[in-house]
């Protein structure tokens, strides 16, 4: 009866498990999830429905390029110990920094404006120009 209780014991239970996976993956699906708003949405399935899998081949290179770059700010940030946005100024200036960062922010914003509108203004609740 001992050895039953002590094999139990050991064995991880299944709340365990799905902490363990959530504490791995959580993190991932909560990033991948981010751009999953109505806009993003409407826009996935519109260019879905137009497309279909026509433009799947992109995946591909976008995937390389963008597992290329993340790994080169990632080693120069462990290399340098600095973000992206110092490295850029030490070796650009205050200004070129700056810029880019402000033309950065004004891009994220148009984006999201345009989501805002696409999403709601084919409903008529508000109007974009």
């Amino acid at each position: 009866m001992g050895n039953m209780i002590a094999r139990v014991a050991k064995k991880p239970g299944l709340w365990k498990k799905v902490l363990i996976f959530f504490s791995l993956v959580g993190p991932g699906v909560i990033t991948g999830s981010v751009d999953n708003d109505a806009g993003g949405i409407t826009t996935y399935s519109v260019a879905g429905a137009l497309y279909g899998y026509n433009l799947l081949w992109t995946l591909i290179p976008a995937f390389i390029v963008l597992l290329i770059i993340q790994e080169m700010n990632a080693r120069m940030g462990v290399v340098t110990e600095k973000g992206l946005a110092d490295l850029i100024r030490e070796n650009a200036g205050v200004k070129v920094t700056f810029f880019h960062f402000s033309w950065f922010t004004a891009g994220g914003y148009k984006q999201y404006d345009d989501r805002i509108c696409r999403g709601r203004g084919q409903h008529g609740d508000i109007s974009c120009s």
